[in-house]
This record gives structure tokens, sequence and C-alpha cells, in this order.
């Protein structure tokens, strides 16, 4: 009996096993071995990019990498349609910068600079399991220089774009509502299950935020009304499209949508972090308690030490942060310096 491994679960999902065990049992009934195949292919140096890919995937990406997602997303739309086929001993400098000329053409110039990341450290651990001796991509250049983005936007944008959400409604808007009034990360956000809502806070495992560690929320009135509005459905999302069984998706065109409700332009989801900080700094919130409730880690040789969630601070943060954002007067800058 031919036996061949094709990974192990939950790295190789139900559905990639279901799809390349067909492929196998074509192969097999076109008189090929593709476990004979794949040893040859390897031994001989005709492994392909593609297949390079799809071992580095399983095997290595989906195990240390959270992000991997945005990793599969970009080779599979932007780099293995133009050399997927070419054999990974006979890939060269050229056709890698071939590749990342084909989205610098499209104005993409931060994605060109990722894109040529994801191929050099794919091909590095090729060369560290013995596949290639030498990365063709390490010493290309950076296609264009990076910039940190300084976008903060301003009070009455953040409210318009809160006034939007609301307009929108649907999952759409409460997702909006809840990532503008939560401080957190757009994925942490979107991807959020219902036994991560716990009474009085969310609580984020380590295996699904930047990280790595558990990250803790308190859910004060506002953003417990907007869970409350939330359907509990079949599947385990709380922002959902698909019957709570696959998350929310779609955000270019939520995106597009609050733009035209609101009027407010040149925005991204992440400048509501930086404006949640930036505001409150401004209305004189102390930075330790913004960092609370971004929930940063604290790598200071104290944050080693304090092992508190920070749950006060955390609250009294993004209570200012309700009031300004809902308009409501408030002493909560008084309360927090006398926390």
């Amino acid at each position: 009996m031919l036996k061949y491994t094709i990974g192990s679960y939950p790295e190789v999902s139900l559905k990639d096993a279901r799809n390349r065990s067909q492929e196998l049992r074509r192969a097999v009934q076109a008189g090929h071995n593709p476990q004979a195949d794949k040893i040859t292919a390897r031994t001989a140096g005709k492994l392909s990019v593609s297949a390079c890919f799809e071992e580095y995937l399983i095997t290595h990406l989906k195990v240390h990498l959270k992000s991997w997602p945005e990793y599969e997303r970009a080779m599979r739309k932007d780099v293995l349609p133009h050399i997927g086929y070419v054999a990974l001993a006979d890939l060269e400098k050229a056709q890698i910068r071939l590749v990342i000329s084909k989205i610098i053409e499209r104005g993409a110039t931060t994605l060109a600079n990722r894109v040529l990341q994801y191929i050099s450290k794919m091909l590095k651990w090729a060369v560290g399991v013995g596949y290639l001796d030498a990365n063709p991509a390490s010493d290309i250049p950076k296609p264009a220089k990076e910039r940190s983005r300084e976008r903060s936007l301003t009070l009455d944008e953040i409210r318009a774009i809160h006034m939007a959400a609301r307009q929108m409604g649907g999952p759409q808007g409460r997702l909006i509502e809840f990532l503008l009034l939560s401080g957190q990360r757009l994925n942490e956000v979107a991807r959020l299950t219902w036994d991560e809502v716990k009474e009085d806070r969310l609580e984020i495992p380590g295996l699904r935020n930047k990280s790595g560690e558990t990250l803790i929320t308190p859910l004060l009135p506002s953003l417990l009304q907007i869970l409350e509005e939330c359907p509990r459905q079949e599947g385990s999302y709380v922002f959902t499209t698909g019957n709570g069984t696959r998350p929310i998706s779609g955000f270019s065109q939520i995106k597009a949508s609050l733009s035209r409700l609101s009027g407010v332009t040149d925005w991204n989801f992440h400048d509501f972090r930086r404006s949640l900080a930036t505001l409150l700094s401004d209305n004189g919130i102390d930075r330790f308690s913004i960092k609370c409730a971004l929930n940063h880690k604290d790598g200071s040789v104290t944050g080693i030490y304090d092992r508190s969630d920070h749950i006060k601070r955390k609250s009294l943060g993004l209570l200012q942060w309700h009031r300004m954002v809902e308009n409501i007067q408030n002493n909560s800058v008084q309360m927090l310096h006398g926390a």
C-alpha cells in the first residue's frame, strides 16, 4: 500500500487534505508514484518553487507564524502565478526582481517590500533544509524606502466615522464601532469568537495576537451594548456574514462605504489605534494608561516582573476614550489623575 504524508492537523486543514488526497489518487490512477516522484524531484534538484512553498507553509509558517494567512495570500496572488512553475534550483535573481517589479507597477511599494521579504525568508528556509546552496534573494535591495505612517485622525473625524458605522449597521457597522471603541487590532476583533467573550472582558489567546500572550480588554457598557446587538448564530464568530461559521471579511468595501458616509478620507483601520493614543495623550491621559488600553506588551525589566492585567488602568483609559468619541462631558481625566 502506498503511503504519502500530507501533513498533520490542524497545520493542514481537512479541506486542504481532502483536495490533496484527490490529487494524489488521480496521480496514482495515471500510473505515477507520488512518493517516489517527490523523492526524485528533491534529489534531482527539480523541486518547483510552488512545491517548496507548500511544504514551507505546512511545516514552518503555520507552525511558527501567527500572520501566516497574510503571507500565504501574498504568495499565491503575486508570486506563485509568475514563478511557481520554476525549478527551485533554477530560480534566478532576475525572475524574483520581475515579480517585485510587477507589484511596483501597481503602485504598491510597501507590498513589494513585503513580498521580497516573504520570498527571501522562504528561500532561506530552503537553504536550511538542503534544497538550495544559496539564497538568490538575499542581497536584492528593497524596492522602496518605507516611511512610518503618521496619520492621526482628529476627534471630529473619529466621531464622523463612528456615526457612519452606526448608520451602516449590520455586522459591518457593529465591527467598526467595536474596533474603534476597543482600540484593538483589526484581525483580533474581526476574528473574535464567543468563547473569547467573558462576562466583563475579552480574552484573546496568544495564538491569535501579535504579543503571543493572552490579551485582556475590559468590556465597558458601550462595548457590551454592541455585543448584545450581535445575534448568536450557528458558528462561533461574533462578527460574521456567514451564520457565524466564518469571520467577517471585505474590509476594503467596508472602508470605502465608511469614507463615503463619513466624508473622511486617507485613513486605514490601524489609524484608529494611533488616534486613540494621540487624542488621549492630548487630553492629559498618562502614557502608561494608554499603553494598557492598547494592550501593548511591556518589554521593560519591570514589565517582566509585573504580571498584573492592569484592568483598572485599561478601564479608565477606555472610559475616557468612549466619552470623548460619544461627546459626553465628564471628569474622567481628573479621575485618572487621582487613580
